[in-house]
């Protein structure tokens, strides 16, 4: 019979699924794969309805510590009511970086929202460790992961961590540790195709695992909403002609953090 796994300190810290997945990563480079993860935890919020915006800020303000002044007294749904007051959205959705981030600062003010080109592989590293997030939108596959539909399925998500294999040779090795829970050196030199983001959205209870380059290319090819619903969507205007539908949320993201 094989032996029980001991329950780690960062086996609790990730859960079971975002463990198992990890898991699976580590094996399929070979025998003495190991890896390093580092990501703030925030409790779950499941979205009702096309509200994925809207929830996967909540998710990134409770990543780095953030809740609303008079917290019991706003919800979700005043959230949704002031941002359609301000016509930012008309039944949920949202296509623009700059919009969430007013969002935020409303809600949140003790924290800082600001929107960003879609951060390098550096960027991620070096702001996840200083204890920032991000708010990211792409494409959204039927199993929650990134994909390319040239913006059908749009979706938002928050980047709260990031996962990176490691040599045989590592400390981590020494104390034959397959994954160990701790920062990355932000000056270390990390190709695209070797960061995992792990990440937090509102149809999934668990942190998701995904590859930086494929999270990247579907953030990059976002250009027209879905358009069987499209004429019910609030979209910001274009402010150049060659500018695409959705050029607010195209190559752009939310960098969140706690002042």
């Amino acid at each position: 019979m094989a032996d029980i796994p001991k329950v780690t300190t960062d086996m609790e810290k990730c859960g079971p699924l975002l463990w198992t997945r990890l898991e699976c990563a580590i094996e399929a480079k070979g025998e003495n794969a190991r890896g390093r993860i580092y990501f703030h935890s925030a409790e779950t919020y499941l979205q009702q309805g096309p509200t994925c915006g809207f929830v996967a800020l909540i998710l990134a303000a409770r990543a780095v510590g953030l809740e609303p002044e008079e917290k019991d007294q706003i919800d979700i749904t005043d959230v949704i009511a002031w941002a359609r007051m301000c016509q930012f959205t008309k039944g949920g959705e949202m296509f623009s970086a700059e919009w969430l981030s007013r969002i935020g600062k409303e809600f949140y003010h003790f924290g800082s929202f600001e929107p960003v080109s879609f951060p390098s592989v550096q960027d991620f590293i070096k702001e996840i460790n200083e204890g920032k997030v991000f708010l990211i939108p792409y494409d959204c596959d039927k199993n929650f992961e990134p994909i390319n539909r040239n913006g059908e399925g749009a979706h938002w998500a928050a980047i709260v961590g990031y996962f990176l294999h490691e040599t045989s040779e590592g400390e981590n090795s020494a104390n034959n540790q397959m994954i160990t829970f701790e920062q990355k050196d932000s000056n270390s030199n990390v190709a695209e195709n070797e960061l995992f983001l792990i990440a937090y959205q509102g149809k999934s209870k668990h942190p998701a695992l995904w590859k930086y380059s494929s999270l990247k290319e579907s953030n990059l090819q976002l250009n027209i909403p879905d358009s069987r619903r499209s004429s019910s969507f609030q979209i910001p205007p274009k402010k150049n002609e060659s500018d695409g539908e959705l050029w607010d949320i195209c190559g752009k993201a939310i960098r969140i953090y706690k002042k």
